[in-house]
């Protein structure tokens, strides 16, 4: 069964241009590794919203955001 997991999470005030940067930074990067079929970061002038889609997409967002090394890639956004 396909699965949709969001994460939202509200900009700090004046951060839009950091979090543009870090979309630029992600998109950039070839070598990352897939946590779902599909995964997509979006902006919006006061938030940012991560979608994963896929199979066990759950389970699969639960096992990142639970692995030290893995879950590095959220800090920058937090």
């Amino acid at each position: 069964m396909e699965e949709r997991v969001v994460l939202l999470a509200a900009l700090k005030p004046e951060a839009r241009e950091r979090a543009l940067e870090l979309l630029e930074e992600a998109a950039d990067k070839e070598d990352h590794e897939a946590v779902t079929e599909r995964q997509s970061i979006f902006l919006s002038d006061r938030d940012v919203i991560f979608l994963f889609e896929g199979e066990d997409a759950q389970a699969s967002v639960r096992e990142l955001l639970n692995d030290p090394v893995r879950s590095t890639f959220l800090g920058s956004w937090l």
